[in-house]
């Protein structure tokens, strides 16, 4: 039988399995706090990222305009993945991802400032409400009312939303914009980051606009009243005398006469300096006709000078017949006259084919006679001599037309006829092809019989020419039925029976026979008029020279400031300097003599320099107490909105405060 063999127990003492099972479970727990703690971690860090995406939502996209908004969605978009990426692994990363949302949102909505939507507000109460329209009113100056409307602040608030502009975001969130021509429908300009339009958190996109309330020019009123008065003495014959005064009395009209009130309302927009049209006292007492006003009795030249040159552009807009004139008697001796006006205007002109030409509104021939094309015409910019010639427009009426066969005549119908010839080389009428030509024929020909079809000839009843130094003449300011043409350029040798034509008829309606086609190229043809207007501009010259020479240096240092003249000089140098700007223009050098914005100017300048006030981009301050005076907008000078503000009712004490520093200084 099989026999078992046994070991006998060892004596050594055995292990401690209390101990190995302790330790096991030690390590087991702290295996279990690790994973929990691992856990833990994950959750804290999902708990943060869900905050952060949280963060992310909520805001008001209608804060953002229109075109910025899908922008917005795509770059929350971008940043919510690097949250999700980053959250995790890179908690600084995700928070700076949560902050570029935040910065974004705040820089874009930014447009939609308190202050914009301030002024905002405003427009719209004004423009829907008349009551406060009314309130609105009560604060402008006498002269001017509210023009706003709620077609007005439609398209203000049109404007704000970035309607004229088109947008695209770059990699990195920047968005950038282009202007939309509102013509063409094209972008234009180069691509620009949209915080730099002209329109970005720009209050004045809802800035009130204003009219005069008196509505009539003084033109309109010399066309209709001045000349309804003249035609009462004499329908046939125009009358100056009468005329002038006519338009006398209505400038010297009281407050109660509209057309007087409109007059002067536009005198100052056209005739007077900014100096005097900035002092709003002023402005009120002339056009309210409030002659015991102590501005406009301190000022009262100045409106006599002005009311000389208000009357003479009404009495000329008055005139209605081209006869002689039977108050004057400068045709005595001369020959027949058939008007007695002389030259309207004499400039410089610079002539741009090319722009014209691409417009269609220029027509122009070679020297076979055939109408050039844009790739035949000169690019160069051509500098010529600009004659308004009323007088000539009338007599070339009254006498022979000058003409000129139209070469786009018929032009509409021939587009028709090779339409049909093309229609009717096709075999297939049910085709496309012939379809979509049937189409294009019924259209052009339901056209033609609604629009105004090019004209045969052009009758060339001139008024505005352009002679210009390579031999061409071009008349400008055409205006025929149907036709784009506005400018026709002739040329004197291949078209030299017109061009003499032309000068004929000059010659004949100024009544000098030296006039020559050279003669008006280079400017030298001025007529009566503008000979008497250079002569007055001699003796402007001569007059301001004078003032120049024999006034006190004291009395021309404010003018001297006022043309940024250096006055830390010797005299002779600034004599010599102020010289040079009375030749280059007298006029006006004399009248900034009399320019309260010439003396206020030269204070301020001073009171700078000698530290009574600081002159800031942000605003002017008194130099002792840092106190503001006055806030000076972006974009100008501190010299220029301090010297408004000192010409206004509001400023008057701080000019006073000013003179008696500068006094005490002196």
């Amino acid at each position: 039988m099989p026999v078992a063999y046994t070991t006998g127990l060892s004596t050594t003492p055995g292990a401690d399995f209390n101990k190995t099972l302790a330790t096991l479970g030690q390590q087991q727990a702290r295996r279990a706090a690790q994973q929990k703690a691992i856990m833990d971690q994950m959750q804290s860090r999902q708990k943060a990222t869900d905050k952060m995406l949280s963060e992310v939502e909520g805001y008001d996209v209608s804060k953002l305009i229109p075109p910025l908004r899908e922008h917005f969605k795509t770059y929350v978009g971008q940043k919510m993945q690097e949250i999700q990426n980053f959250a995790i692994d890179d908690p600084s990363k995700a928070r700076m991802a949560v902050q570029d949302v935040a910065n974004w949102f705040n820089v874009h909505s930014s447009h939609n400032s308190e202050e914009v939507q301030m002024t905002r507000d405003a427009y719209l109460k004004v423009a829907n409400d008349p009551s406060q329209a009314a309130k609105f009113n009560e604060n402008l100056p006498v002269y001017q009312q509210s023009a706003a409307t709620p077609e007005g602040s439609i398209m203000a608030q049109q404007q704000f939303e970035g309607s004229g502009i088109t947008t695209y975001m770059g990699d990195d969130g920047t968005v950038f914009f282009k202007n939309i021509d509102p013509e063409t429908g094209e972008e234009t300009g180069d691509w620009s980051n949209i915080t730099s339009w002209e329109s970005w958190a720009n209050p004045s996109t809802f800035q009130i606009p204003t009219q005069s309330r008196y509505g009539k020019s003084a033109i309109q009123i010399g066309e209709s009243v001045v000349r309804e008065s003249v035609k009462s003495s004499n329908k046939d014959v125009w009358n100056r005398s009468k005329a002038v005064k006519s338009a006398t009395g209505i400038v010297n009209a009281g407050s109660d006469n509209e057309d007087g009130a409109s007059a002067r309302a536009w005198a100052v927009e056209n005739l007077w300096g900014d100096g005097y049209r900035d002092n709003e006292a002023l402005v009120s007492a002339y056009i309210t006709a409030d002659i015991n006003s102590s501005e406009y009795n301190l000022h009262e030249e100045y409106i006599n000078n002005k009311n000389k040159d208000l009357i003479n552009e009404m009495v000329e807009a008055s005139r209605y017949d081209d006869k002689k004139d039977d108050d004057d008697d400068s045709g005595k001796g001369k020959g027949k006259q058939v008007f007695t006006s002389d030259f309207d205007s004499k400039s410089e002109y610079a002539f741009n084919a090319t722009n014209l030409f691409k417009e269609g509104q220029l027509l122009a021939f070679d020297d076979m006679g055939r109408v050039l094309n844009l790739e035949d015409l000169d690019k160069q910019e051509l500098k010529g001599t600009r004659y308004t010639l009323g007088s000539l427009a009338k007599n070339t009426k009254e006498t022979e037309a000058i003409q000129l066969p139209n070469p786009n005549f018929g032009q509409e119908n021939r587009s028709l006829d090779e339409l049909k010839r093309r229609y009717e080389e096709i075999d297939n009428k049910n085709s496309v092809a012939a379809k979509d030509l049937k189409f294009e024929i019924e259209n052009l020909e339901y056209d033609l019989g609604d629009t105004q079809l090019e004209p045969e000839q052009f009758d060339l009843n001139l008024s505005d020419l352009v002679f210009l130094p390579n031999g061409k003449l071009a008349l400008m300011n055409l205006n025929y039925k149907g036709s784009k043409v506005k400018t026709i350029m002739l040329d004197r040798i291949n078209d030299k029976p017109k061009v003499d034509q032309i000068i004929q008829a000059i010659r004949r309606v100024y009544n000098d026979e030296t006039i020559t086609f050279e003669k008006l190229q280079k400017g030298l043809v001025t007529g009566p008029q503008g000979d008497a207007e250079e002569l007055a501009k001699e003796f402007s010259q001569s007059e301001a020279i004078m003032m120049v020479r024999e006034k006190d240096i004291q009395d021309l240092l404010p003018v001297a400031l006022y043309y940024g003249i250096n006055i830390n000089r010797a005299t002779s140098e600034i004599r010599y300097d102020l010289l040079q700007t009375a030749k280059k223009n007298p006029t006006g050098f004399i009248q900034a003599f009399d320019s309260p914005e010439v003396t206020t100017r030269a204070m301020i300048t001073q009171a700078g320099d000698y530290q009574i006030i600081n002159l800031k981009k942000s605003g002017v301050y008194w130099f002792d107490s840092n106190q503001m005076i006055v806030s000076v907008p972006a974009g100008m000078e501190p010299v220029d909105v301090m010297t408004r503000f000192c010409l206004t009712e509001k400023g008057a004490a701080v000019l006073s405060t000013l003179e008696d520093k500068l006094e005490k200084l002196g």
